[in-house]
C-alpha cells in the first residue's frame, strides 16, 4: 500500500501535525483495509465507528435528512480522516461514508485507540486542531455567502430596453432573489419585472443614503443590480471591477468609465469569439459580451451575460479515453435535452476533437457523423519504428474539416491539452491552427506518432490531464462539468472469467494507457463541480471505434444518471431534468 500523503483540500493533515515518530507508531498500530466502490466504510448512526486515515482512493460523505432525503456533504481523499468527530465527541456517526473508487485505508477501533495512552492524547490534540481549522474555513464561507454582490450597470436610455431581461436572468443563474435599484433617468420599474426580481427607484434625495440602503439589502438578496446613467455615483465607492458599461457604439466609450470596467456592446452580431475580438479592437477596451438590441431578442445571450457577470459560466471538460471518447457524443445529447448551457469547453485526446465541434457550435448529428467518419480512418497500421499506427488518415480528415481555421475563430473559447514529452509538462492551446493541435492532443503514446511543436514533441494530453478541468476554469468557467471515461476495475484477488491470451503489443500499450488514465484521472475529475463518469468495458483500443452507437448510449445514460448533480449546480435546468 502506498504511503499516506498530505490532505489536498487546504486543511492541515494529521501527518503534518504529528511528529514523524508518532505518525509511524500510529500507522503501525492500525489495520489496513480495502473497500471496493459502493461499499460503506461508515454508516450514519453507528455507535463508536472506527477511525480511518485514507491512503488511496476517494470516498463520499452522505447524510440523510429528517425526511429521508440524502445529500452529499463532500468528498474526501488521500491523507484525510474519517470518524474523527465521533472520536472527539463520543456521538454516533453523523453521515455515511461510501467508497467512490477503491479505497485503501488504515483503521482502528475507538477502543484500540484508547490503548495508545500518551500517543492518543497527541492524536486528539492534532484532530482538534484540524476541526478548528475546518470550522474557521466554514465560517469564512458563510460570511461570504451571506452578503449579496453588487453590480453597477451603466447605460443610457438608448440601450436600456436591451437589458430588461437581465435581472430575471441573473435571478435564474444564481437561483436567488435579485434587487434592482434604478438611479437617474432609469425610472421605468415595470420594464425590469420578472420572477425573483424586486425593483426600487431611488429618488434624488435618497442617493446620499445609498450605501446604507445597499448594506441593509445585502442580507435579503442574492444579487443587487444598480442601473445608473453615469459612471460616477457620488454617494458610494464603486469597485470598477463590478461595473458594467453597456453601449451601442463600441468606438465611443467615455473617458470617465474606469479602465477595469466590463464593456458590453449592444449589436446585431452573434456573441462569438470573432465578434468579441472585432468589438474589442473597435473599442480599444476588452469587450466581454455582445447582446441584441431588444429584450425580445436572443434570451440565450442575456442568460449568458448573467452567468458571465455572476461568475456562473458553464465549462465542459471532455476527458481522454481513445475509443471510449465516443461516449462524449451521448453526453452532449443528454446535456442538450436537459438544456444545460455550455459557455467554454476543454478537451484532451479524442475529447479535444469533440470539444472543438462543440466550440464551433456544430449540430450534434453533424458532429456525430464527422467523428464517426474520422474514427474510421484511425486504423492504419504502419512500420513500427515510431508508432504502431499511422496518423495520416486522421491528419487528412482533420485538415479537410478544419482547413485553415484557428481555435480563436471558433464561436466558444476552447482549450486543447497535449503533453510535452521532453519538458515533461502539459501544454494548453487556446489559439492557433486547430488541426495540428488536435492531432497532437490525440497522439496516444506508442500507438500514434508524436507531433512536432514548440521545439519539442507532443503526445496525448491524457498523460498528465485526463479530465482538463483547470483548463476550463482558466477560460473563465465558474461551474465545470467533468466527463471521465473509465473501464471496469477489479481487485487482484478477483478471478478472471477466463484466462486471456497473450496480448498483442498494441493491446498491451492501450490497456496500460487505460489503467494509467483510470488512476490519475481520479484527481483531476474530482476538481469538477459536476462529475459524469462513463464506464465502458473494453480497452478503448482502435477496434472499439466500431462500437460507436453502443458507447455513445453509455455516455447518454451516465449523464442522465447525473441529472440531480447537474440541477444542484445549475438549478435553472431543474424543470427539464
Amino acid at each position: 500500500m502506498a504511503g499516506i500523503v498530505s490532505s489536498p483540500r487546504g486543511v492541515t493533515g494529521l501527518e503534518q501535525l504529528l511528529a514523524p515518530d508518532d505518525w509511524r507508531e500510529l500507522l503501525s498500530r492500525m489495520d489496513v483495509h480495502e473497500y471496493p466502490p459502493g461499499e460503506h466504510m461508515v454508516q450514519q448512526g453507528a455507535l463508536e465507528p472506527p477511525f480511518f486515515i485514507i491512503g488511496e482512493g476517494v470516498a463520499s460523505v452522505v447524510a440523510q435528512g429528517p425526511n429521508g432525503e440524502r445529500r452529499e456533504l463532500g468528498r474526501i481523499g488521500a491523507g484525510e480522516c474519517v470518524g474523527e468527530m465521533s472520536l472527539l465527541t463520543g456521538d454516533p456517526a453523523s453521515a455515511d461514508v461510501v467508497a467512490l473508487t477503491t479505497v485503501r485505508a488504515y483503521s482502528a477501533s475507538q477502543a484500540k485507540l484508547a490503548s495508545l495512552d500518551d500517543l492518543r492524547s497527541r492524536v486528539i490534540e492534532a484532530l482538534s486542531s484540524i476541526l478548528a481549522s475546518r470550522l474557521k474555513h466554514a465560517n469564512e464561507r458563510l460570511l461570504t455567502l451571506s452578503s449579496a454582490s453588487n453590480h453597477v450597470v451603466v447605460c443610457g436610455p438608448a440601450v436600456i430596453e436591451a437589458l430588461a431581461g437581465l435581472p430575471a436572468a441573473v435571478a435564474e443563474a444564481v437561483n436567488g432573489s435579485v434587487l434592482v435599484m434604478l438611479l437617474g433617468s432609469h425610472a421605468n420599474r415595470a420594464a425590469f419585472a420578472g420572477d425573483g426580481v424586486s425593483v426600487r427607484a431611488v429618488a434624488a434625495n435618497e442617493e446620499q443614503d445609498l450605501s446604507r440602503i445597499l448594506h441593509r439589502a445585502a442580507h435579503e438578496y442574492a444579487e443587487i443590480l444598480i442601473f445608473a446613467d453615469q459612471p460616477a455615483l457620488p454617494y458610494m465607492s464603486v469597485d470598477p471591477s463590478v461595473m458594467t458599461y453597456v453601449t451601442a457604439d463600441a468606438t465611443n466609450v467615455p473617458s470617465d468609465v474606469p479602465a477595469a470596467a466590463r464593456i458590453v456592446v449592444v449589436a446585431d452580431d452573434d456573441w462569438t469569439q470573432p465578434s468579441i475580438r472585432r468589438s474589442t479592437e473597435a473599442c480599444g477596451r476588452q469587450v466581454i459580451a455582445i447582446v441584441p438590441g431588444s429584450s425580445n431578442g436572443d434570451g440565450l445571450a442575456m442568460s449568458r451575460l448573467a452567468r458571465t457577470m455572476t461568475g456562473k459560466q458553464v465549462g465542459l471538460a471532455l476527458g481522454a479515453g481513445a475509443a471510449k471518447g465516443l461516449a462524449h457524443l451521448g453526453v452532449l445529447r443528454a446535456l442538450t435535452e436537459l438544456k444545460v448551457p455550455i459557455d467554454v469547453v476543454s478537451g484532451c485526446s479524442i475529447g479535444s476533437a469533440i470539444a472543438a465541434g462543440v466550440a464551433a457550435r456544430m449540430d450534434l448529428d453533424e458532429l456525430t457523423e464527422l467523428t464517426t467518419q474520422a474514427a474510421g480512418r484511425a486504423i492504419r497500421p504502419t512500420l513500427p519504428l515510431r508508432s504502431f499506427m499511422s496518423n495520416a488518415g486522421v491528419r487528412e480528415e482533420l485538415k479537410r474539416l478544419a482547413e485553415e481555421r484557428r481555435i480563436e475563430d471558433l464561436d466558444l473559447p476552447l482549450a486543447v491539452v497535449a503533453t510535452d514529452l521532453y519538458r515533461r509538462s502539459e501544454v494548453t492551446f487556446t489559439s492557433g491552427l486547430i488541426w495540428p493541435r488536435l492531432l497532437a492532443s490525440m497522439a496516444i503514446p506508442g500507438v500514434y506518432p508524436p507531433s512536432a511543436a514548440l521545439g519539442s514533441w507532443l503526445v496525448d494530453g491524457g498523460v498528465l490531464s485526463p479530465v482538463p478541468v483547470q483548463q476550463c476554469r482558466a477560460l473563465g468557467a465558474g461551474i465545470v462539468i467533468g466527463v471521465r471515461l473509465t473501464a471496469t476495475r477489479t481487485s487482484p484477488r478477483e478471478r478472471l472469467e477466463r484466462k486471456p491470451s497473450m496480448p498483442l503489443a498494441i493491446e498491451t500499450i492501450m490497456r496500460t494507457f487505460e489503467i494509467m488514465l483510470n488512476r490519475i484521472s481520479e484527481v483531476s475529475h474530482e476538481q469538477a463541480d459536476v462529475n459524469i463518469e462513463v464506464c465502458v468495458d473494453g480497452d478503448g483500443g482502435v477496434r472499439d471505434f466500431k462500437r460507436a452507437r453502443e458507447i455513445a448510449e453509455l455516455g447518454y445514460r451516465a449523464t442522465m444518471d447525473a441529472a440531480a448533480s447537474l440541477t444542484s449546480a445549475m438549478p435553472y435546468v431543474r424543470a427539464t431534468a
